[in-house]
């Protein structure tokens, strides 16, 4: 209530994600990256801003051909990963609006599965409605004023339900990338981490040969497995963790926190069930990572090796 919010728009009808908005490369595409740059320096001259969502209507130019509509997830993922990367906050909310089902746009409904479905697996996002929005009588192509404030207002409260003040895991874990601001990785010593992959079947994230699910995370012999978590937001974190050793046959396990470049907590030698805790205060700069390592035991061998971590992150203060 106490912030000012400034919105940033970058838009111009009738263009396709196949195209004008392809990552990297459309003219518009970089045209968006420059004016979010510009003007979040500009910005820096009286306040401290931060980004705090992206939204995202469009889609019904890539609805009119088959070819596009079904390419319409694949480019749409391309496009949110690199923005995100290109801005600088690797897990900046996303609403995006679904297109609307109308003979206009032939293929209306692939491209508004594709985002539903993206939604569902890259978070944090949210798709929104609009089917039940009206269009202008003469022109359907485009939404009436009272539906374009309906909009909006679904947009703004979609982008509010994304943020919050307090993160849980296990608790939000999901199937999505992202959601709650998790991610889970597996690392070799000495290389850059890569992205678990979730498993349906298993409900867990799954590596090569560590994962994480809600009741234990598990390292492999040469790789670590990791739960990161990205801040949404700057502020003051309390963040307080415990973990406990589930391995029923392995030789215990190592657990540490770090930021990517310091350790912050750790480690800590884990064995025969036992468990460690641990309370930190950090300063948080929007986008800023937090890392808890599991690695296995001294032998190398991560056979039976496992740990339930259970960790609470607080906003105590937002970096106003």
């Amino acid at each position: 209530p106490t912030r000012t919010i400034a919105i940033l728009k970058v838009a111009e009808g009738a263009t396709a994600l196949s195209d004008r908005w392809a990552a990297g490369t459309g003219d518009l595409y970089r045209l968006l990256v420059q004016e979010v740059e510009q003007q979040m320096r500009d910005l820096h001259i009286e306040w401290r801003p931060e980004i705090a969502g992206f939204v995202w209507m469009q889609g019904e130019s890539d609805a009119i051909g088959r070819r596009d509509a079904a390419a319409y997830g694949t480019r749409l993922r391309a496009f949110i990963e690199r923005l995100r990367h290109d801005i600088g906050v690797p897990l900046v909310p996303i609403t995006a609006g679904l297109i609307v089902d109308q003979e206009l746009w032939p293929h209306a409904d692939a491209v508004r599965s594709a985002t539903s479905q993206l939604a569902d697996d890259l978070g944090p996002m949210i798709a929104v409605e609009t089917n039940d929005l009206p269009t202008h009588a003469a022109d359907p192509a485009h939404y009436d004023s009272a539906s374009t404030l309906t909009l909006g207002r679904r947009f703004a409260e979609a982008t509010a339900a994304m943020h919050g003040t307090s993160w849980r895991f296990p608790e939000d874990l999901t199937s999505a990338r992202g959601d709650g601001y998790w991610t889970y990785l597996e690392r070799a010593p000495g290389s850059a981490p890569t992205s678990l992959v979730y498993d349906r079947r298993s409900g867990r994230w799954e590596g090569m040969e560590a994962s994480v699910g809600t009741s234990m995370v598990r390292p492999s012999a040469g790789r670590a497995a990791e739960i990161a978590w990205s801040a949404p937001l700057a502020a003051r974190m309390r963040v307080t963790v415990s973990a406990t050793d589930t391995g029923t046959a392995g030789d215990g396990t190592e657990v540490e926190i770090t930021d990517g470049d310091h350790v912050l907590w750790g480690p800590a030698r884990l064995t025969g069930a036992g468990t460690v805790s641990h309370v930190l205060t950090l300063d948080m700069p929007q986008g800023h990572e937090l890392f808890f390592r599991t690695t296995a035991g001294p032998a190398g061998d991560a056979a039976g090796d496992g740990v339930r971590w259970d960790i609470d992150i607080d906003v105590l203060d937002f970096d106003e």
